[in-house]
């Protein structure tokens, strides 16, 4: 598959998903993803986490598809807010500096999720033009 900037992968048509595309990654950051996945997941069991808890959580930051039941501009927003690793990356590094190991390894899941979601393919959002 090609990959440059006027190529677009669209979302469901119609709906609440109507004009919502997902831009295709270049194979390098699957690649990342599938590292990456791998990395948090061993830093996950290495911090004492539990694997049935880590699998029945990973798919939760999924649940920001419900900001769709409000249009695809909220949608698109709420699903690229919790799809960026800056966020549970900043918040993994507070909870290991105050010594939070409940918290450290929800944000371990929540990167594994995004980690997992590159290697699948699946990048951000974007929204349709107005």
């Amino acid at each position: 598959m090609e990959v440059d900037g006027s190529m677009e992968r669209k979302a469901i048509a119609g709906g609440r998903f109507e004009g919502v595309v997902t831009p295709p990654l270049a194979p390098w950051i699957r690649v990342a993803g599938v590292v990456g996945l791998v990395a948090v997941a061993a830093a996950y069991l290495w911090l004492g986490g539990t694997w049935w808890v880590g699998l029945a959580l990973l798919l939760a930051p999924d649940l920001a598809f419900i900001g769709f039941a409000f249009g695809p501009r909220p949608g698109v927003a709420a699903y690229n807010a919790v799809h960026r690793p800056v966020v549970p990356a900043v918040l993994l590094v507070v909870a290991l500096v105050l010594g939070s190991q409940p918290a450290a390894l929800l944000m371990l899941i929540w990167l594994a999720h995004i980690a997992m979601d590159r290697a699948a393919g699946y990048g951000l959002k974007r929204a349709p033009q107005a």
